[in-house]
C-alpha cells in the first residue's frame, strides 16, 4: 500500500473483473482512482471505442495516462474524488454505462457531505456506519454516477465482505441494487501485502435475485468453483470460503454451541508491546504452543499478577488474530495473556468437550471458515459463541450440567 492507501491490481485479476461485466458496447465507462491503470488497460482492451473517463488524486497517475494513452476517446482528470462533484467535473454530456475501481483504503472524517454521498448512492444505512473509510465512499461514489441499470466491476476488501460492521452496507446494497457475482480472489495478490478481496459486480438500481453466484478464483485468474447463496445469507456474509463451509455443514437446530455451556471468556488486557516492556514472562500468539492439551506455564500459580487477565489452570487458551485457530490447554502455572488471545474457562468436563471439538478436524475448518479481515485474521467474540460442539446429543448433557 502507498502514502495514498492504493494497493495495485494485478493484470490477470483486471480482466477477470472485466470479463464479468455483462454490457456488451458501453458508451461511457469511469474509473475513479486509476492508479497504476491496470483496471483501465483491461477495459480497452475489449471496449476500445468507448469513451473512457479517468480520475486520480495523483498528478503522476494522471500524467502517466495522458503520456501512454493520447486518444481522443480517453480523457484523465486529477481531482480528489471524495470531495468533487464527479458528473460536473468530467463533463459527460451522456450517462455512464460502466464504472470500473480497485479504491484506497484509508480511514475517513464523516463530515455532513461526505454522508450525503450514502443518500446519492441509495446506501442510507451506511450513514450510521461507526467506521467511515475510503473505499466505503469510493463505492457509494461510482453507484452515484452510474446510470441505472449501469454497471459497477469493483474490488473491495474482505472486511467489507465478511465483518459485523458492515452489515449496514451490504443490507443497503441488496436491497437497492442487483448485486450480480462475487469472486473472491486468492491471497497474496497484491504486493507487500496478504490483503484478502473480492470482486464484486453490480447492477445499479435493480433488485438482487433471490440467489447470488459467489466464485472461487485461483492464482492464474480464473474461476474454479461457484455455490448459489441465497440474498438474506448475504447479508451475513458475501465471501465464497464461509458460504461454501455452511453449505457443507448444515447443523441441526438443536446443535449445541459453545454459548450454551455459559463460558467465562475473557480477552487479554494488556497489549503485546505493552507486555514486552514490562520484561516479564507472557502468552501472546507467537509463543503459545500449539494443540498441547497439558501445558505447563511454569512458576508459581498464586503468584500475584494484580491487573492482568492470565491464563490459569484448566483454561483453554486461543489465537483471535494472526496465527488463528493456535490454542492451547493450561495444565499448571500462571502468565498473563495480550490482547491476541481469549481465555475460555469451563467446568472440567465441558472444557474437555470443548477441546475435543476444537482440535477436531470439523473444528479446524470451521476456524478456517470463519476467520476474516484484510490482512491480519480475526476471529469475533460472537463467532466463538457459535462454535459447534461435536456429538450434540451428548453434549445436551454436558451443556446441562
Amino acid at each position: 500500500m502507498d502514502i495514498l492507501g492504493r494497493y495495485y491490481t494485478n493484470q490477470i485479476f483486471s480482466k477477470l473483473l472485466i470479463d464479468n461485466l455483462s454490457i456488451s458496447n458501453p458508451k461511457n465507462i469511469v474509473e475513479l482512482g486509476v492508479g497504476d491503470g491496470a483496471l483501465f488497460r483491461a477495459a480497452f482492451e475489449r471496449w476500445s471505442n468507448a469513451s473512457f473517463y479517468v480520475t486520480d488524486i495523483d498528478d503522476h497517475s494522471i500524467q502517466r495516462m495522458r503520456t501512454e494513452f493520447e486518444f481522443p476517446n480517453v480523457k484523465s482528470f486529477q481531482l480528489d474524488t471524495i470531495k468533487e462533484n464527479i458528473i460536473e467535473r468530467l463533463n459527460i454530456c451522456d450517462s455512464i454505462d460502466i464504472a470500473i475501481c480497485n479504491p484506497p483504503y484509508l480511514k475517513v472524517n464523516p463530515t455532513p457531505d461526505i454522508l450525503t454521498i450514502f443518500e446519492k448512492a441509495q446506501l442510507d444505512e451506511c450513514k450510521d456506519l461507526k467506521k467511515i473509510t475510503s473505499d466505503v465512499l469510493f463505492l457509494a461514489k461510482n453507484l452515484e454516477i452510474l446510470v441505472r441499470k449501469g454497471e459497477l466491476g469493483i474490488i473491495l476488501p474482505d472486511g467489507l465482505i465478511t465483518g459485523k460492521e458492515f452489515i449496514s452496507l451490504r443490507s443497503s446494497l441488496l436491497t437497492s441494487h442487483n448485486i450480480k457475482a462475487v469472486i473472491q480472489l486468492p491471497e497474496n495478490i497484491f504486493k507487500k501485502t496478504e490483503a484478502l478481496t473480492h470482486i464484486v459486480i453490480i447492477e445499479k438500481g435493480s433488485s438482487t435475485s433471490s440467489y447470488v453466484p459467489v466464485f472461487l478464483s485461483n492464482e492464474l485468474g480464473k474461476i474454479v468453483d461457484q455455490i448459489d447463496i441465497d440474498q438474506d445469507a448475504l447479508v451475513e456474509r458475501m465471501d465464497y470460503k464461509y458460504n461454501k463451509w455452511k453449505k457443507a455443514n448444515q447443523f441441526c437446530t438443536n446443535q449445541i454451541c459453545l454459548k450454551h455451556l455459559k463460558p467465562i471468556i475473557k480477552r487479554g488486557n494488556k497489549t503485546h508491546k505493552e507486555l514486552k516492556n514490562l520484561k516479564i514472562k507472557y502468552l501472546h500468539s507467537t509463543n503459545l504452543p500449539n494443540l498441547s492439551i497439558n501445558l505447563d506455564l511454569g512458576g508459581e500459580e498464586s503468584k500475584s499478577f494484580d491487573g492482568f487477565v492470565c491464563a490459569e489452570p484448566g483454561d483453554i487458551i486461543i489465537s483471535r488474530v494472526g496465527k488463528i485457530g493456535k490454542m492451547a490447554k493450561i495444565k499448571s502455572g500462571k502468565l498473563p495473556i495480550s490482547d491476541c488471545l481469549l481465555k475460555i474457562t469451563l467446568p472440567d468436563i465441558q472444557a474437555l468437550a470443548l477441546w475435543n471439538s476444537l482440535t477436531s478436524e470439523e473444528g479446524k475448518e470451521w476456524f478456517k471458515a470463519n476467520s476474516h479481515g484484510v490482512c491480519a485474521k480475526v476471529i469475533s467474540l460472537s463467532d466463538l459463541m457459535n462454535f459447534p460442539i461435536k456429538n450434540a446429543a451428548s453434549s445436551e448433557k454436558i451443556a446441562e450440567e
